[in-house]
């Protein structure tokens, strides 16, 4: 087969991104596999790739320009090559055969608009990223722009029934992946030493981890507010790139500094699972995120708010539980398991729920629908 992946930057930095290396790793071996893409710092044996570069700021030009770019170029591809299959993801084109959505991007929009009030909705009306989103949405989707659509989760699934009336045999059920043989049990003995010793973390220290780079949607301060009905012996590690300063704040305010770390965006974040305990993630939406099976994968129990992904990866009780964007809710579901002497049982059932997402699972399963719609 030769297949054509648009993605804006290939790496395996963030979901989009790892998604199409993932896939492109595995496929290489016996497909002709090209990449259409405007930067990269990762490599594929084997691997085509097309670099086109674009602006990145704006974040608003990126998006549209990049759409544009991968329509005009993996048409232009298309007539040289003649692929069997271009996969594109979200927003990233307008030309493609198959699109993967990480999010429904108008569901979580109108979510907010509900939750977050007056001034969100206002701003959001006028925000350009978000339109120009929308504005490709509508046009893949409404117009069926495409001969089938991945989506990662039963709720996504629903959401794209609910706001785009995608009919549902025009789409696929294919969550995402986890490295199985990255993020494993075993690398607890590896990291735990070195990463507790560079963030000054005790060795006897309760570790909670939260990962991500939007830390509102995400919902850290929450976890934030749950910290001073710990123990004193439990810490929190945050990873991600986001502004740290209005967390670093509540967390002075509530005089619980000492007890967090905040590590930064990390290439490297298997480490920062195999130096934890828990994972915390009270996030707003998502449509399945990458960390909660990375988190699982490191054999990690979860807490987790019952969103789309989450409701179906988390067994309540054998590997994690759900929790409500509430910090007294958080911190009683944490001394519980803590209490009651549950991380260990729970570690081995998390790594349990994380191999049917390995990626060669994943990518066998994307493989068979491309031979459905090739």
């Amino acid at each position: 087969m030769k297949i054509l992946f648009t993605v804006a930057g290939f790496h395996k930095q963030g979901a989009v991104s790892k998604y199409a290396a993932e896939l492109s790793e595995r496929f290489v071996k016996d497909h002709e596999v090209h990449v259409l893409t405007s930067w990269t710092d990762y490599e594929v044996p084997g691997l085509i790739v097309h670099k086109i570069p674009i602006l990145k700021w704006p974040y608003y030009l990126q998006i549209g320009m990049n759409a544009i770019k991968n329509t005009v170029f993996a048409k232009r591809l298309d007539e040289k090559y003649k692929f069997d299959i271009i996969h594109s993801q979200g927003a990233e084109s307008l030309y493609q055969d198959i699109i993967k959505a990480p999010s429904c991007h108008k569901a979580a929009v109108e979510k907010f608009k509900k939750e977050r009030g007056l001034g969100y909705r206002l701003l959001k009306t006028l925000e350009p990223a978000s339109n120009i989103v929308l504005a490709i949405e509508r046009y893949n989707y409404t117009k069926k722009n495409f001969k089938r659509l991945i989506v990662l989760s039963q709720g996504t699934f629903k959401e794209m029934q609910d706001y785009y009336d995608v009919p549902s045999e025009c789409m696929k059920l294919i969550p995402n992946g986890v490295n199985i043989e990255e993020f494993t049990l075993d690398n607890r003995g590896l990291y735990i030493s070195d990463i507790r010793k560079t963030y000054g973390l005790d060795e006897n220290d309760t570790v909670l981890l939260f990962v991500g780079w939007e830390f509102k949607r995400k919902g850290l301060k929450f976890i934030i507010d749950a910290m001073p009905m710990l123990k004193k012996d439990v810490k929190l590690l945050v990873v991600g790139g986001d502004n740290k300063n209005a967390y670093a704040k509540q967390a002075s305010d509530l005089g619980v500094s000492d007890r967090i770390v905040f590590a930064g965006a990390s290439k490297e974040v298997r480490k920062f699972y195999a130096a934890s305990d828990l994972f915390v993630f009270p996030t707003e939406y998502e449509s399945f995120s990458m960390a909660t099976l990375e988190a699982v994968s490191s054999g990690l129990p979860i807490l987790a708010t019952k969103v789309n992904g989450t409701d179906e990866l988390i067994k309540e009780g054998e590997n994690g539980f759900f929790i409500q964007r509430d910090g007294k809710d958080i911190a009683a579901k944490v001394n519980y398991i803590l209490d009651n002497g549950l991380v260990k049982r729970m570690s081995i059932k998390a790594r349990e729920s994380a191999i049917d997402h390995s990626w060669d699972n994943i990518a066998n399963r994307t493989l068979e629908l491309y031979r459905e719609v090739a």
